[in-house]
């Protein structure tokens, strides 16, 4: 699966999930979290605006609208690191292992939100 970014009037609208065809479970005899884990990989979206960019397919995308979508790509990126350090991150990454990146990042980010609320209030 890969994420599309919609981008209109030079806003971002939404990100969807394209390429699941809901038959992943179909003629399985796994669990729900062994198809989650296994068969449901998404794809970094760093990696398909790097493979749209190569091929061509943003050629006709005005210069704003692509800044949107680079820059969207390389933020959301970010998820797919295993380490903090993997600054790239994974080509690909199961479901269950995204939505554990993603709470994880959410909770380093209020944290040092709260960090630095604190410090203002004590300067």
């Amino acid at each position: 699966m890969k994420l599309r970014f919609v981008i209109e009037d030079s806003k971002l609208l939404d990100i969807e999930l394209v390429g699941a065809s809901g038959l992943e479970l179909i003629g399985s005899n796994s669990t729900l979290k062994e198809v989650l884990e296994t068969k449901l990989l998404i794809e970094n979206p760093a990696k398909t605006f790097a493979c749209s960019m190569k091929a061509s397919e943003l050629d006709n995308v005005d210069e704003e609208t692509l800044v949107i979508h680079a820059h969207s790509a390389d933020t959301l990126a970010k998820v797919w690191a295993i380490k903090p350090q993997d600054e790239a991150g994974e080509p690909s990454l199961n479901a269950l292992m995204l939505l554990r990146n993603a709470l994880m990042l959410l909770i380093k980010a209020e944290l040092e939100i709260d960090m630095l609320l604190s410090k203002q209030k004590k300067a």
